[in-house]
């Protein structure tokens, strides 16, 4: 086990936390994700999360659920504990980015579909227009940044 000055892991944590918080996230849930980046070991009991943040059995707790839920945290039992550990799945980490596009792409395609219910030439029209352009930019963007993270990811393996 390597050694890692405490206030650096903190300061990752929180960090994290502060990012997180600017796109809507609860803080303690970014710090949980935080910890879960840094930690060693990188399976962590409630305890050890109490421990190491400094924040309560119930915020760890919502937390959780929601990272779990997410995908992002997966919870694991340990042989020998009864406790239920976590740990950050970055393997997931992808996928949910990847998903990121079937959004963008629902989105053009409402703009699209409303386009043509309220015809192009109208201001509604040109509002849809803009959307739908916009979301096609974002959403060819999106599709090449996500192929090419793929093709990286098996030119390393």
């Amino acid at each position: 086990m390597e050694t890692v000055d405490e206030a650096d892991l903190t300061r990752v944590a929180d960090a994290f936390a502060a990012r997180l918080a600017q796109s809507g996230l609860p803080r303690t849930t970014g710090r949980l994700l935080g910890w879960l980046l840094v930690c060693d070991p990188p399976s962590q009991s409630t305890t050890d999360l109490v421990e190491g943040l400094r924040i309560s059995k119930a915020s760890i707790t919502t937390g959780m659920q929601f990272l779990v839920g997410t995908g992002l945290v997966e919870r694991v039992h340990l042989r020998g504990s009864r406790q239920a550990h976590y740990r950050a799945d970055t393997k997931r980490w992808a996928d949910l980015m990847a998903s990121k596009l079937d959004a963008i792409r629902a989105m053009r395609t409402l703009a699209d579909e409303g386009l043509a219910a309220m015809g192009a030439d109208s201001a509604r029209g040109t509002r849809l227009r803009d959307v739908r352009d916009l979301y096609g930019y974002f959403e060819q963007g999106y599709a090449d940044l996500v192929r090419g993270w793929t093709e990286m990811k098996e030119e390393r393996r």
